[in-house]
């Protein structure tokens, strides 16, 4: 009888071991050491044809290398070649067909280009050429294929309690399956009389679900915490691994300097900084490439109230933390931080959006060296 009193509570000890230990824990040094991209530019763009680059909020690349970019202070999407050459634009902004209302990030699936709106997805040929458009509420984070997606949501303040999901959405049949659930930060919310008034999302100082995808695996985590899960897109789970490395502290006043705006109310702003931790996040992006597991590290420039992604840590795709990866440009170039994508990685090739000294945009195209596991 005595054994039975205790097998629920340890049943629960064990699944709170489980859910709160990583498989895999890393100290703060890479097994392996520094990593050096060895970046060697191959073109550099402040046009895209005749328009000068606003501000570049999100770009996707092919397997070709064709870049897809979205330019938010244009108000507008190009479609560059392998080589630097504007192709064409498309996927202007409005409400008709074609047109979107609010841009989110750039999606390839099935030789489809996927452009997720308010409440609505849109698709074009990789010629940028319009298809159609589905209604969705959602907020896409990766497309397995055109007809179903990951779905997770950034913010809390929308969630019932502070609980969201993790979900696999099937356009085709309209199922929606739950993968996981988890615990969404609430600060950054001013809100008045229970209601909320703003919603602030900062990658580097906002707890966000981050998730990544590749090969029927996601990663997953909120960013507040240097653990990332790894599972199947059942639910199951396949592994853990987590950084033992000491946050970075943030003051209040630093914060206030850094949301201080003519629009917003003082009493708001008081609202917004006292809701936000006083610490950096551990990461904003999580991705995959030639089997290696790429986490992106922000970090603040407080002078010039910026955020930018100058590491790049990297693990084996068991979590062992193999490299520490640094982003060198020169001293001229500095990454535009998105919190979207403005750093890409594909076939042995960086794409990213640059600010040189003298405020001009730029994109550009390196050939890298990428490690081995």
């Amino acid at each position: 009888m005595a054994a039975g009193k205790l097998l629920v509570p340890i049943t629960l000890f064990l699944a709170l071991l489980v859910a709160g230990f990583p498989d895999v824990a890393n100290k703060d040094k890479p097994q392996r050491g520094e990593w050096d991209f060895k970046l060697q530019k191959v073109w550099e763009i402040a046009r895209a044809g005749d328009d000068v680059l606003g501000r570049p909020q999100g770009i996707a690349v092919s397997d070709d290398g064709t870049l897809y970019v979205s330019d938010d202070a244009n108000r507008i999407d190009y479609i560059v070649s392998p080589g630097g050459r504007l192709i064409r634009s498309f996927a202007k902004r409005g409400e008709g067909p074609g047109e979107v209302q609010r841009h989110g990030r750039f999606f390839l699936a099935d030789s489809r280009v996927i452009v997720a709106d308010m409440g609505r997805i849109h698709y074009f040929t990789k010629e940028g050429g319009y298809l159609r458009t589905v209604q969705k509420d959602c907020e896409p984070r990766a497309f397995i294929d055109e007809n179903r997606l990951i779905d997770a949501p950034l913010s809390a303040v929308f969630l019932p309690e502070g609980k969201g999901q993790i979900r696999l959405c099937d356009l085709r049949s309209g199922k929606d399956t739950v993968i996981s659930e988890f615990s969404a930060f609430e600060g950054g919310i001013a809100r008045n009389d229970g209601r909320v008034e703003v919603d602030i999302i900062v990658p580097l100082f906002s707890p966000l679900m981050t998730v990544g995808y590749s090969r029927d695996r996601l990663y997953w985590g909120m960013s507040d915490r240097y653990m990332i899960r790894v599972t199947d897109l059942e639910g199951r789970r396949i592994t853990s691994f987590s950084v033992d490395r000491k946050k970075t502290t943030v003051s209040a006043k630093d914060k206030r300097e850094y949301f201080k705006s003519d629009n917003m109310p003082a009493e708001m702003l008081q609202q917004i900084v006292d809701g936000l931790p006083d610490e950096v996040t551990c990461f904003h992006r999580i991705e995959v490439h030639d089997n290696l597991v790429f986490v992106y590290v922000p970090e603040i420039d407080l002078d010039n109230k910026s955020l930018r992604t100058r590491q790049i840590d990297l693990f084996s795709p068991e979590g062992r933390y193999l490299y520490k990866a640094h982003l060198n440009f020169g001293k001229d170039r500095t990454p535009l931080f998105s919190p979207l994508q403005n750093i890409v990685i594909r076939d042995g090739f960086l794409y990213a959006v640059l600010q040189d000294d003298e405020d001009r945009v730029l994109l550009a195209k390196y050939r890298i060296s990428l490690p081995t596991p």
